[in-house]
């Protein structure tokens, strides 16, 4: 997607306190945008940002489902 931009999500579980997940979730979302820059993808291209446990994937009740929250989502923007 040449001139298109896109976000990197990060997302956590509900373990622990909220803020902590959310500058978790904030620091995922910066490696993996600071890695795609390092792989030549353009800094202002990626916005990236963390939501912590906000929008989980599963419930929280199990181990496994709680891994699966863990996650980083991309997503083109407008």
């Amino acid at each position: 997607f040449p001139n298109s931009r896109f976000g990197v999500i990060g997302h956590t579980d509900v373990s622990g306190v909220r803020e902590a997940n959310i500058e978790l979730s904030r620091a995922r979302a910066k490696t993996v945008k600071d890695y795609l820059v390092a792989k030549g993808t353009v800094a202002s291209s990626i916005d990236a940002s963390g939501i912590g446990p906000d929008r989980p994937l599963n419930a929280n009740d199990t181990a496994e489902n709680r891994a699966k929250n863990r996650r980083i989502e991309f997503k083109i923007l407008p």
